[in-house]
């Protein structure tokens, strides 16, 4: 087989997204690198080179033990979730049209004005499945917060250590700042935040109970209601 492809060409921007569920699906999620191992493991490969090697666009290395079979194309529901994908970014890209947007939000926005794709984005588009499923996780969370926010109320009092049982809403890793924001309610549905280096101890959906101190109340920013910021936040117990 010969392999034309050059860093610059361009292709159609729904094939390589559906190539980039693919290989998210592939991988069960996002791989950012290639790993090749001295144990004579499986190559694993990162989702943009499953995507490269899938559309025939690079050679693989001979004799290299593969954990995935690159003649696999996108079935339709991984055709159809490219779509969704594309159209969800476009209504995002729309809305922020008036609005300061970074660099990936830019790209993005040429991208799907375009319809079109070099090669040498692949990467960003490799990106977009995951990216995609945690926004849609995000404005769940955030419509669920917008419709407790009419009757959350303050909990405790500034500076008070309390017990309480939670449930957690979402949680969010914040690469600026090293950690995870993590959205919770009480078991009044009391809507509340805080600040973890230990992220690991908690996942959405799963209730806790904890030890924390109250930081500080405010009005949310996000969901315009009341939210108690709390610290110092010990997991007593995971199997509530």
């Amino acid at each position: 087989m010969s392999y034309t492809n050059t860093y610059h060409d361009i292709h159609d921007l729904e094939t390589v997204m559906a190539y980039a569920v693919m290989a998210h699906d592939a991988n069960d999620g996002y791989n950012k690198a290639t790993y090749r191992f001295g144990d004579g493991s499986p190559v694993a490969y990162s989702n943009r080179d499953i995507m490269l090697h899938s559309m025939q666009l690079r050679p693989f290395p001979k004799d290299e033990k593969r954990i995935y079979m690159f003649e696999n194309v996108p079935d339709e529901l991984q055709t159809q979730r490219a779509r969704d994908i594309i159209t969800y970014y476009t209504g995002l890209m729309i809305k922020a049209l008036g609005s300061k947007i970074n660099d990936f939000e830019s790209k993005i926005l040429s991208f799907v004005k375009s319809g079109e794709v070099p090669t040498y984005d692949f990467g960003m588009v490799a990106a977009l499945p995951k990216s995609y499923n945690r926004a849609l996780e995000r404005d769940t969370v955030e419509k669920q917060q917008r419709a407790l926010s009419d009757d959350s109320d303050f909990v405790g009092v500034v500076g008070d250590t309390l017990d309480m049982k939670i449930n957690v809403l979402r949680k969010n890793y914040i690469n600026k700042l090293g950690c995870d924001v993590v959205n919770a309610v009480d078991g009044h549905n009391n809507l509340m935040v805080f600040f973890t280096g230990k992220g690991e101890l908690f996942e959405s959906g799963n209730t806790y109970k904890i030890r924390a101190r109250v930081k500080r109340h405010q009005m949310s920013n996000q969901h315009g209601g009341k939210e108690t910021v709390l610290n110092y936040v010990k997991v007593v117990d995971k199997s509530v």
